[in-house]
């Protein structure tokens, strides 16, 4: 069974108030929500956090499921936007996310504008530092704008080596800008906004 069939399965189960489908859709998915909600994250317990909110989200909503969208991107979908939320709680004090983007000229990597150019100039130095495999996924993945299904195929790895690679790019850069007293929210803007 091919794994879109198997998730259009899962959802069209969810929605219809299967209890075994949603199960199977956490077993599948809550480790990869975690990992990417800790990369933005200063700790554990408010990843394993995002993660229950994500599924108690799921499964309120599961009459509205659609059926013609990709489960997967939904619940990423949810995922980032819970994990905006937290970060937003972490900075109250701090301007909301969307004016820092407008009022540091926050860019995508892809343009020729400055994306706050010396935070840029430094992550571009940190990446350069990672091992080459890892250096390579990263750049294709947030610079390039490539799936993880695509580098996958592009470089002949499995997808789940290719999110290794950029789950622990994302926490080496968090660890090397937070000791360089980079913020979270400028951390988050970099990462998110691609």
């Amino acid at each position: 069974m091919g794994r879109t069939v198997y998730f259009d399965d899962l959802s069209r189960g969810i929605k219809a108030g299967d209890i075994g489908s949603f199960e199977r859709l956490y077993r599948l998915m809550g480790r990869k929500i975690f990992l990417y909600a800790y990369s933005f994250l200063p700790c554990r317990e408010d990843a394993e956090e995002i993660v229950h909110d994500v599924f108690i989200k799921i499964w309120e909503g599961r009459s509205r499921l659609n059926d013609s969208k990709s489960l997967q991107a939904y619940i990423y979908t949810i995922a980032k936007n819970a994990t905006l939320d937290k970060i937003r709680k972490y900075n109250v004090d701090q301007l909301n996310l969307s004016n820092y983007f407008r009022e540091s000229e926050m860019v995508d990597f892809e343009t020729d504008e400055p994306l706050n150019s010396q935070l840029l100039d430094l992550v571009r130095e940190l990446v350069e530092e990672m091992p080459y495999q890892r250096r390579k996924v990263f750049k294709l993945n947030k610079f390039d704008g490539m799936s993880q299904k695509s580098i996958s195929e592009y470089l002949n790895i499995s997808q789940g080596t290719v999110e290794k690679h950029i789950s622990k790019a994302l926490q080496y850069l968090k660890d090397e800008l937070g000791k360089r007293n980079v913020s979270v929210v400028v951390w988050a803007a970099l990462m998110l906004y691609h």
